[in-house]
């Protein structure tokens, strides 16, 4: 899954941009994730959940997106059971979140679930890296009515304010593909004399947008 814009949209339960849930590796990779905005529940932009049923892990690769969400209950990245473990989490922008990540390790009653509030306790986990916090700048975040989950006129491309970490900030992934949302090319190198301060970045941006 790649470059897409996904609204989940408003709930009075739990509300998700993407849920995992068959099991196996797959590829999330520079996404404009919004988690929603539940009013009852929990907000998440990607919730991995272990197939319990079929015994298999969940093991995506989770890379270059740009998630946020705007419930108090709000979660960036979501895993469910311990058999939710991607496998990959690296140069994300993870904002706007209560949670940035739901982390939980073990099995049954030997769960531990640890909720991670600060980017540097994401880049600790042994699958991450190169992953920020920060406000991206949108050109219009929730659009001339100020109301995001009105989702057709919000804009969500990258602006000249954008932070270079999002902007410039992540992996290249040109091996799977070279192109954005609207087709146009993503590109490497940096443009300016500052460079991106988080770990692997190559000049692609995060998000479905190429700035």
């Amino acid at each position: 899954m790649r470059n897409n814009v996904v609204h989940s949209g408003i709930g009075t339960g739990t509300t998700a941009g993407i849920e995992l849930a068959i099991g196996g590796v797959e590829k999330i990779v520079n996404n404009t994730i919004y988690g929603g905005s539940a009013t009852g529940g929990n907000a998440m932009g990607i919730r991995v959940i272990f197939n319990i049923f079929a015994g298999v892990d969940n093991t995506p690769v989770i890379e270059n997106n740009v998630i946020f969400a705007e419930a108090t209950g709000g979660f960036c990245i979501h895993e469910s059971l311990g058999g939710a473990d991607p496998v990959s989490v690296q140069n994300n922008n993870l904002f706007g979140c209560a949670v940035l990540y739901r982390d939980v390790d073990g099995v049954d009653d030997m769960e531990v679930t640890s909720d991670i509030t600060i980017i540097d306790g994401v880049n600790s986990l042994v699958t991450a890296g190169g992953n920020v916090e920060v406000d991206p700048m949108f050109f219009s975040q929730a659009g001339d009515d100020g109301e995001i989950d009105l989702s057709d006129d919000n804009d969500w491309h990258l602006t000249d304010s954008t932070p270079i970490d999002v902007s410039e900030g992540g992996l290249n992934l040109s091996l799977d593909f070279s192109t954005d949302l609207e087709g146009n090319p993503r590109t490497t190198g940096f443009a300016a004399d500052l460079t991106p301060s988080n770990d692997g970045a190559t000049g692609w941006s995060m998000g479905a947008y190429e700035f």
